[in-house]
C-alpha cells in the first residue's frame, strides 16, 4: 500500500545503498523535508521502495528513488510509481535523472512512459552521466 511518509522512520537501510547511482543519505533527505513529499510503498508496516517528490509550476519532479535491499528486483518501484502516476502526478509532466550505467532503473522507467530529453556529463562522483528522463501525463 503506498503510504504517505511524515517522518522518515524505518528508512535506516537508505544507508546502505551509497554508490554512484544512489548519493543521498538519510540526514540529507530530513533536510529537504520542507520542500519535498515524501512516498513510501509499505509491506507488512515497513517502506520497501521510496520515493520523493517536488510539485514545481509546470511538473513533478522526482527527486530521488531507492528500494530496500532485500526487495530489489521484485517490482516494488514500479508498483509504487504507478501508483504515484494513477493518483498523484496525473496532471503534470514527471521529471527525473538516473545514471546511465544503472540498466535496471533505465529499463524500468522506460517500461512506464519516460523518454530521454537530455544529459549530464561527468554528474556523478564516479564520473558517470547523468540521463534526464521525462514522462508526459
Amino acid at each position: 500500500m503506498i503510504q504517505k511518509l511524515e517522518q522518515l522512520d524505518g528508512l535506516g537501510w537508505i544507508e546502505r545503498l551509497e554508490s554512484p547511482h544512489f548519493h543521498w543519505n538519510l540526514s540529507q533527505l530530513k533536510d529537504l523535508s520542507a520542500s519535498h513529499d515524501y512516498w513510501a510503498l509499505m509491506d507488512s508496516g515497513r517502506p520497501v521502495a521510496f520515493t520523493a517528490l517536488i510539485r514545481l509550476p509546470q511538473a513533478w519532479e522526482i527527486p530521488v528513488l531507492a528500494t530496500h535491499p532485500d526487495h530489489q528486483g521484485q517490482g516494488w518501484m514500479r508498483k509504487l510509481l504507478q501508483q504515484l502516476f494513477d493518483t498523484i502526478c496525473q496532471d503534470a509532466e514527471i521529471w527525473l535523472e538516473v545514471h546511465e550505467a544503472n540498466a535496471p532503473a533505465r529499463a524500468l522507467y522506460q517500461a512506464l512512459g519516460f523518454i530521454e530529453v537530455g544529459r549530464r556529463p561527468r554528474y556523478y562522483s564516479d564520473g558517470g552521466t547523468a540521463v534526464l528522463l521525462s514522462r508526459q501525463p
